[in-house]
């Protein structure tokens, strides 16, 4: 079974995301390695309230065009896998940065882009994966249909006392052997391949829950502007709304209990009026670079009429 156990270790190598020797990594092996890097660095960003660097990182690499899924052979259909599986996870991180960042209708299409990704591949996987098992599965019918074709001669030869056996006998047995060992490394590997497919399936799961993702994103975009759209202060002008936030910030930071939370709304603030000359303040004294009269200063300044 030389053949399988190549391909075994050679899966163990890529599942691990682990490679000895870089200068032996194929593209997709120094790709799948690279996105790894950027999810745990885009992570620890997100860990330390930069949501917006961690995205900056993510949509940097996201840019960088796939290397095509390549179905050759196993050692291939696996490295491609595991470069796709990253890269749905490497969207999934965007939207989760995206979602802290502010940036909610870019969370929400990442969502979507991370489903379109894990599927198109698994369904990529799946294809070859078949070729792979019908392979075996076709060695295995060979093999099995010259036991069959010697079936007589077979039971004759296991109902004979060993001590009676001509030479002849010795090498009927032999040959025997050596069949049905093919046919036992056969059925193996098309259960372990089948075993694969069935773990790509269960990965592909996490990205494609009963309710999608995005869904729930965009339901909440739109509560939140149907409270602007009533808003008394000018309804439906963010701009606005956002400033009436900012100036009742006490009242409605008592909606979150965490100050990452606080921080991760006041981003949204900004996303809905970059131009606020108060959000960033208001930003600021969350994160302990301003202080109260600062943003009270600069909401004065805010509501002061222009001169002329």
């Amino acid at each position: 079974m030389k053949q399988l156990k190549q391909s075994l270790l050679a899966f163990s190598l890529i599942a691990g995301a682990s490679f000895a020797c870089i200068g032996q990594q194929t593209p997709i092996q120094e790709r799948t390695v690279k996105i790894g890097r950027i999810i745990g660095e885009a992570d620890k960003l997100r860990e330390e309230i930069n949501p917006r660097e961690a995205l900056a990182i993510i949509e940097e690499e996201l840019e960088t065009e796939l290397p095509p899924f390549d179905g050759a052979n196993f050692e291939t259909v696996s490295a491609s896998w595991t470069l796709y599986s990253s890269m749905a996870r490497l969207n999934f991180e965007a939207a989760r940065a995206s979602l802290d960042g502010g940036f909610w209708e870019k969370a929400a299409e990442f969502h979507k882009k991370e489903r379109e990704v894990v599927n198109g591949a698994l369904a990529k996987y799946k294809d070859a994966m078949a070729k792979i098992i019908q392979n075996w599965d076709n060695e295995r019918k060979v093999r099995q249909s010259i036991i069959d074709a010697n079936g007589e001669a077979i039971v004759a030869l296991k109902a004979k006392d060993e001590k009676d056996y001509t030479n002849e006998d010795y090498l009927s047995k032999e040959k025997l052997m050596e069949w049905e060992k093919a046919v036992k490394e056969a059925e193996d590997a098309i259960k372990y391949f089948e075993d694969r497919i069935a773990r790509a399936e269960k990965e592909a799961e996490f990205y494609n829950p009963p309710e999608p993702r995005e869904d729930a994103v965009l339901q909440h975009i739109a509560d939140q502007q149907a409270g602007i759209d009533t808003y008394r202060g000018g309804p439906g002008d963010k701009a606005k709304w956002v400033e009436g936030v900012v100036a009742n910030h006490v009242q409605y930071m008592q909606n979150f209990g965490e100050a990452k939370d606080k921080i991760h709304f006041t981003y949204r603030l900004l996303a809905l009026s970059p131009d606020s000359k108060t959000v960033p303040v208001l930003l600021n004294l969350l994160q302990g670079k301003a202080t109260d009269a600062e943003l009270r200063r600069a909401i004065q300044a805010n509501r002061a009429p222009a001169r002329r």
